[in-house]
């Protein structure tokens, strides 16, 4: 039955949960039908949601939770559906900072899932109930959802917009762990515009508010991301100094997630700082705590920069495998831009090993991928590699065809990275190289 498989997740899962968001005094949910009562208690019919021993908690509040549950283990199509359920509950029990909370959860999964047009009007729909309800954390949690859809967008202007109205409503809310969050976000926005005073302005600030408030895993995040920004500045070894302190921090708070995903920066900064085989010890000890952590977007994303390593040194039988572990991964955990990113390079590999109808098959997977979510840069790439893929399969026309395709695209979003890949492969394949 579904509720047995989804109370072997919740237990499996439980304790990591109850530990990340300070739970300790709720025991384990259980998964099964729990009636819905109206405003005088009776009950009226039957629902499937949480029944949390010794504690007082609503339907909406329950669906929350599962989906809370269901979002740290990555199960995105459980989580949308707990969201969803969580929705009506709050409407009907006229809750709207819940109502809030579960289109926000919608949003971000979607966004997750690709399909970004969608999310936006799910975090729209969750700005008009935090307006209407005057809920400030709700409209602080939406905007800042809003502008990572900017900033994955490459819209960084507008993003940065809507980060300084997620900071008022944050100040409004009077809740500093709600600033620093947004104090962070501005960062790395910042950051992406090489605009470095006002970053480092921003992690301060938000790293002076985390010290206050001793939160050691926002000051993880914190310290994670001013180390993008020293290496940004050249400064290479206080970003590498800055996440061998998360490190630290990490074993202090038992926080594994952070501890691989430091582990995993530490890697990808050795790597281009031409260490590769210290990066690749790195990358294999940040897979050995993603194995105990149970963390499969931190698994797969170093599974790809292992990759991408083995790939540059020559080694691609084993870097081959590492994308095909990657993608088992994915089969059960949904995140179709990383998919997409890992037949991308799996589809290069195979050419370089001669197996070209393979290549092209992996390849023209990573293209529909990326057209369904709407990723036109990253689609102008995988039509680059196909068009190589043709060419080594002795299909010029074919690949002479598709890399106009990706010249047209490139030139369509005025990207001079793309523009110029493409007219190098435009110039490889005509001259039969």
């Amino acid at each position: 039955m579904e509720e047995k498989r989804y109370q072997a997740i919740i237990e499996k899962i439980w304790p990591r949960l109850k530990r990340k968001h300070l739970y300790p005094e709720i025991p384990i949910p259980k998964v099964g039908e729990v009636p819905p009562r109206d405003r005088e208690g009776e009950e009226k019919g039957e629902a499937v949601g949480l029944e949390i021993p010794a504690l007082s908690i609503s339907d909406a509040d329950r669906w929350v939770l599962a989906a809370q549950i269901f979002h740290d283990h990555e199960l995105l199509a459980s989580c949308r559906e707990a969201y969803e359920a969580g929705l009506k509950c709050a409407k009907a029990e006229q809750r709207g900072d819940v109502e809030c909370e579960c289109l926000n959860g919608i949003g971000h999964v979607l966004e997750k899932q690709g399909s970004r047009g969608e999310a936006l009007e799910s975090y729209e729909e969750a700005l008009q109930v935090a307006d209407r309800s005057r809920d400030f954390r709700g409209k602080a949690i939406t905007l800042n959802g809003i502008a990572t859809l900017h900033l994955n967008e490459g819209r960084t202007t507008e993003a940065l917009r809507v980060q300084h109205e997620a900071l008022a409503a944050a100040e409004r809310l009077q809740d500093p762990r709600w600033k620093a969050r947004t104090l962070n976000n501005i960062g790395l926005t910042q950051t992406s515009l090489a605009s470095f005073g006002e970053a480092r302005e921003a992690y301060d600030e938000a790293m002076a508010i985390n010290d206050q408030l001793g939160d050691l895993r926002a000051k993880s995040t914190n310290l994670l991301n001013l180390a993008i920004l020293l290496e940004a500045e050249g400064r290479v070894d206080e970003a590498l100094a800055r996440r061998e302190e998360v490190l630290a921090l990490a074993d202090q708070t038992g926080d594994l997630q952070k501890k691989a995903m430091a582990l995993g920066a530490i890697g990808l900064l050795l790597k281009s700082q031409g260490k590769r085989e210290d990066a690749l010890e790195y990358y294999r000890r940040s897979l050995m705590v993603c194995d105990e952590a149970e963390v499969p977007g931190v698994q797969v994303r170093t599974l790809v920069n292992l990759a991408l390593l083995l790939y540059q040194e020559g080694r691609r039988a084993e870097s081959l495998e590492c994308c095909d572990e990657a993608l088992g991964i994915l089969e059960e955990y949904e995140d179709p831009g990383l998919e997409g990113r890992i037949l991308d390079l799996r589809g290069n590999i195979l050419r370089r090993e001669g197996r070209s109808a393979e290549a092209i098959e992996s390849v023209r997977r990573s293209m529909t991928i990326f057209q369904k979510i709407g990723d036109e840069r990253k689609e102008c790439d995988a039509l680059t590699s196909l068009a190589l893929a043709y060419h080594d399969a002795g299909r010029r026309a074919q690949a002479l065809k598709t890399v106009s395709r990706a010249r047209a695209l490139a030139e369509l979003l005025e990207d001079p990275y793309l523009l110029r890949h493409a007219a190098q492969v435009h110039a490889l394949i005509e001259r039969g190289l």
